[in-house]
């Protein structure tokens, strides 16, 4: 809403934001009812510049916002500078879960996996490919205490005829590097993960 004011007189006119984007990373995807787990938001424009001081409202079965780590009460549901706000709760049911949320005019519904009992990838359903991928390949390092610099990492899993394969566990961790850094992986070093109905 734009309100426009000379002397006495004020009008106001509301329009509808388009092009607005926003995205949602699990942080981690799966975990177990009580742990505590995150979702970063990012809100953007059609030109992909943040959106900034936006209100965030989120829903689902896990109901209002916790204090994140390091942080002594929950933050404001409000983008910041860099159009981004966390959302973090304290894990609760099991099975999938989905978290929604709405800001700028777009929503966004993410699905997290918690206490969650999946079934074996079939015999008969081959792996044709496994594709790994960093976005952004590289990053800054962060400075100490601060954890705004991550990478995505993304695991896709296909069959022999390009379909999607769900419920393939795999294991993600930092190998050999894992003496040589203070990185950490958001869903635990060397913790199973597990693909979801779009292999990924």
């Amino acid at each position: 809403t734009v309100t426009a004011t000379s002397d006495a007189l004020v009008r106001r006119a509301s329009f509808k934001v388009t092009g607005a984007k926003l995205q949602a990373q699990l942080l981690p995807a799966t975990l177990r009812a009580g742990d505590l787990g995150a979702v970063e938001y990012t809100l953007t424009d059609v030109n992909l510049s943040p959106m900034v001081g936006v209100a965030v409202a989120v829903g689902g079965s896990q109901g209002a916002a916790v204090a994140c780590v390091g942080s002594a009460t929950p933050s404001e549901a409000v983008t910041d500078s860099k159009g981004k706000y966390t959302y973090c709760y304290k894990a609760t049911g099991s099975g999938p879960t989905e978290i929604s949320a709405m800001a700028g005019g777009t929503s966004v519904k993410s699905t997290v996996q918690i206490d969650a009992t999946v079934s074996d990838v079939p015999a008969a359903t081959p792996i044709g490919s496994a594709t790994f991928t960093a976005s952004p390949a590289v990053v800054a390092v962060n400075l100490v205490g601060s954890s705004e610099n991550r990478v995505e990492l993304r695991l896709l899993f296909r069959s022999d005829k390009n379909e999607p394969i769900p419920n393939v566990r795999a294991r993600i961790g930092l190998g050999g590097n894992n003496s040589g850094t203070d990185g950490s992986i958001s869903s635990g070093n060397d913790k199973i993960i597990i693909s979801d109905a779009t292999g990924i």
